[in-house]
């Protein structure tokens, strides 16, 4: 296969949000999840989520994304801070 989409056709729908990070929707015990997981590609040809990642409730996730220039202002801040702190 040659990425996740395709392998998971029919059982899920995924949704690439950069070159190994996905998005996908599911539901656990009446809840609806957003998860948000990077994919990697096994030695036996097939694709596999990592345990690395974000897996949240969707009305969690749609509060979160409301912010969105908010949090990417803050992670741009940081991300600066931390890069110029001595290590």
């Amino acid at each position: 296969m040659s990425n996740p989409i395709e392998q998971e056709q029919g059982k899920t729908q995924l949704l690439k949000l950069s070159k190994d990070v996905y998005a996908e929707v599911s539901l656990y015990n009446g809840h609806t999840f957003v998860s948000l997981r990077r994919w990697f590609l096994a030695d036996d040809g097939k694709w596999y989520r990592t345990k690395n990642g974000l897996h949240i409730r969707y009305d969690d996730m749609i509060e979160v994304l409301a912010q969105n220039a908010e949090l990417i202002a803050f992670v741009q801040r940081r991300s600066q801070e931390i890069e110029s702190e001595p290590h």
